[in-house]
């Protein structure tokens, strides 16, 4: 799609939200050794929580080439939502379970490829190539609106309730909200009005 069109459209309005949404969830990384204090670990352990985002973050992005290759980018996009929720949601239940603490920081990595690996192929999909770093870069500024809100308002919900778990509670939300965003761009991708090869080529004969 042209970028003068594509930025009228609601997969256009979809990507913009889904790039800062995603990005909201790099403000829980800094609050990580907090939350472990907050249940009782060590700063060491807290620390180490960090780690195990990294390493889960490499690991997942190798998972998501191959997923992307066999089942899609749309489907793909959807596990790494939902690995992230169940990040989350380990997080609300670890207690004093260690291991399940770490398993959730590792699945929680996920949220890392979904902005480096995933959001420029869900845009290259539902645009084409035509425009699309254009495109991609004018999605990428909810990276930036949204996203910054991040570190501030889970700090405020801690500050206001004593306990991270209305922080994790907001971020499952935030995965159902990405859920549906990346769901409604691919419904509507359909009515979106791709050049033709000709029109590209005539636009450039122009110029």
């Amino acid at each position: 799609m042209p970028l003068a069109k594509a930025l009228k459209t609601v997969p256009f309005v979809c990507m913009f939200l889904f790039s800062g949404l995603i990005a909201y969830f790099a403000g829980f990384n800094s609050h990580l050794p907090g939350y472990a204090q907050s249940i009782g670990f060590s700063a060491l352990v807290g620390s180490s929580l960090l780690t195990a985002v990294m390493v889960g973050n490499v690991v997942e992005k190798l998972l998501v080439g191959w997923l992307n290759d066999r089942v899609g980018v749309q489907f793909t996009v959807n596990i790494q939502l939902a690995m992230v929720a169940l990040g989350f949601a380990g997080f609300m239940f670890a207690g004093d379970n260690l291991v399940l603490l770490y398993a959730s920081a590792f699945l929680f990595g996920a949220q890392n490829s979904l902005v480096s690996v995933s959001t420029p192929l869900l845009v290259r999909q539902l645009f084409g190539e035509r425009d699309f770093p254009a495109i991609f870069t004018y999605a990428r500024i909810g990276t930036g609106v949204i996203g910054c809100l991040g570190p501030v308002t889970v700090a405020a919900i801690f500050d206001a309730t004593g306990s991270f778990v209305p922080a994790f509670a907001l971020g499952i939300g935030i995965t159902a909200l990405g859920f549906a965003t990346v769901r409604l761009a691919y419904a509507r991708r359909g009515k979106l009005a791709w050049a033709e090869a000709g029109d590209a080529l005539d636009t450039q004969a122009s110029n």
